[in-house]
């Protein structure tokens, strides 16, 4: 790290980072926050109303996709190859119907993200493997 790239910490107000940190999340200053051993975001009662879970999706050969999971609040989604082009992401009853938000990024494979049922979430459309190159997702549960 040279001279330019560090951050000289006695100059930084902790008090405005954190509030800062705490509006982007939509926390309040009473929520408890964590972090797993990988930086994300652990335990976080979502101000914001909802529950998410944002990850960016790779996937090669036959094999299931991969997540790197950027923030979880929904629980361990498991990712599976359904068939050629297809991908399921599965935890039980996590993506109600009527409750449940999700957004990818646009892409040139045109793969697309959408809710199959209360325990599936799917990416397809790609028409062949290997089209699943860090794809950015992000899924959101909103409360009854």
């Amino acid at each position: 790290m040279n001279e330019d790239s560090q951050i000289n910490l006695s100059k930084i107000n902790l008090s405005a980072l954190a509030k800062a940190v705490f509006q982007y999340f939509g926390l309040t200053s009473d929520q408890p926050i964590g972090f797993n051993s990988n930086g994300q975001l652990k335990n976080v009662d979502a101000g914001a109303g909802y529950l998410v879970y944002t990850a960016v999706l790779s996937q090669s050969g036959e094999d299931a996709p991969t997540a790197n999971v950027k923030t979880n609040t929904l629980g361990a989604v498991v990712w599976t190859r359904v068939s050629i082009g297809t991908y399921n992401g599965t935890l039980a009853g996590a993506f109600p119907s009527g409750r449940t938000w999700y957004v990818c990024a646009p892409n040139s494979s045109q793969l697309t993200l959408a809710r199959i049922d209360a325990n599936v979430v799917q990416v397809s459309g790609g028409g062949d493997d290997d089209q699943l190159v860090n794809f950015p997702i992000e899924i959101r549960v909103y409360p009854s």
